[in-house]
């Protein structure tokens, strides 16, 4: 009989933050995304994501993960100083409040930084109860999660090869960029074209190429106008194009605007950058703006956060994928468990681990037929490589041990 589990009060000794710069594989390689070009930017050849290790007073150490959004030296000084200052010798046997607690608060938006503080408190509490945090919320519901394949814009032969990659190993769907029309991206050794036109020919080529199991998304990272997303989505219906769904084809916050469109176009659109407003997402839910939530566990604040976001959705039966930014494995681990235990997601969620150059688990993931195992062993089920770790890290850290 197994020993019961009591809750150890653990006190944060230690909050470390690692600038870390990954590269992506570029197109001549095996599922290469180099250069990966989206609709509100351009040549993206290497990833930023910041490491956040919480070591508490009894030697277990939690990892979280969030994106750089400010410069490393920056990112550094406030998990380490301000966050670090704040929560250095607090203890916690609460997570959700404490994460909501004045402690996490700042003038600028910290949703991010909660995040990734967040993820690595519940890696911790898990590591310390010998649990994984699927258990934690109730228990998984499924074994595996299923993904959705990831292109930048590209040329029509490298969406076709790169296409039947994803297919030949178990995808199933596949989402690619489009859009950013007004923006000059393309380096002069690349010819890219950037129109209506060309994203409808990219999108024409994957359904010609591929058999017809499969699904498409689309996703133009607030870069259209209305003018331009009406012109776009008529244009792939009119070609006989069916989307399982268009991700974020205006700018944040035009709510009046989306539900202009969504009554004029025939194909399911979804919101990513909308959803990490709760107001705006709640607002949009109600006056049936969208169709479909793409949620990410880092700028939506965690897993609290994110689970309140899907039971908005679940309420107005708004099923939800899980949206990926590179994530560089610590995150993709979080994702696994918060999908797992939340029902709203009931789409296959995104993925580019397949691209990346370098890996910072010492295990890696291996996705087998378009899906992940859902991690049993404690916490997030994940080891972080230190030494890879100190080797992509862009910036010293301060830590002390």
């Amino acid at each position: 009989m197994k020993e019961p589990l009591y809750l150890v009060i653990m006190e944060i000794e230690e909050i470390c933050a690692y600038p870390v710069e990954l590269s992506i594989r570029s197109f001549e390689e095996p599922h290469g995304l180099a250069p990966f070009i989206a609709g509100y930017s351009g040549y993206n050849e290497t990833v930023d994501r910041t490491l956040i290790k919480i070591t508490t007073d009894d030697g277990i150490s939690g990892w979280g993960e969030m994106f750089t959004i400010l410069p490393p030296d920056q990112m550094i000084h406030y998990i380490e100083e301000k966050i670090g200052g704040e929560l250095i010798g607090e203890s916690f046997e609460n997570i959700n409040s404490f994460v909501n607690s004045s402690k996490m608060h700042s003038y600028i938006d910290t949703r991010a930084f909660t995040g990734g503080v967040e993820i690595a408190l519940w890696d911790c509490l898990g590591k310390s109860l010998g649990v994984p945090i699927h258990q934690l919320f109730g228990g998984k519901m499924q074994e595996k999660v299923e993904y959705s394949y990831a292109l930048g814009i590209q040329s029509i032969e490298q969406t076709i090869d790169s296409a039947k990659q994803a297919y030949s190993d178990g995808f199933r769907s596949i989402k690619t960029k489009v859009g950013g029309y007004d923006v000059k991206t393309d380096p002069e050794d690349l010819d890219y074209t950037r129109s209506i036109e060309s994203d409808v020919k990219r999108l024409l080529s994957i359904k010609e190429n591929l058999e017809s199991d499969i699904k498409l998304r689309v996703d133009a990272n607030e870069s259209l106008r209305f003018d331009q997303a009406l012109k776009l989505i008529k244009k792939i219906s009119n070609a006989g194009i069916h989307l399982e769904y268009f991700e974020q084809p205006l700018p944040r916050g035009e709510i009046s605007s989306y539900k202009r469109l969504i009554n004029r176009v025939d194909i399911p659109i979804a919101v990513n950058e909308d959803a990490y407003n709760v107001t705006n997402f709640h607002h949009m839910i109600q006056s049936n703006n969208f169709d479909i939530g793409v949620v990410d566990i880092i700028p939506a604040g965690g897993f609290k956060s994110t689970k309140q976001l899907a039971a908005i959705a679940g309420s107005k039966g708004i099923p939800l994928a899980h949206h990926c930014g590179f994530h560089m494995g610590v995150s993709t681990a979080a994702g696994l468990h918060l999908i797992s235990t939340t029902p709203e997601f009931s789409l296959p969620s995104g993925i580019t681990y397949y691209s990346h150059e370098d890996f910072i688990l010492e295990n890696p993931f291996e996705l087998d037929n378009a899906s992940l195992e859902v991690p049993d062993e404690p916490g997030l089920g994940v080891s972080v490589d230190m030494e890879k770790v100190e080797e992509l890290c862009t910036t010293i850290p301060n830590e002390s041990t």
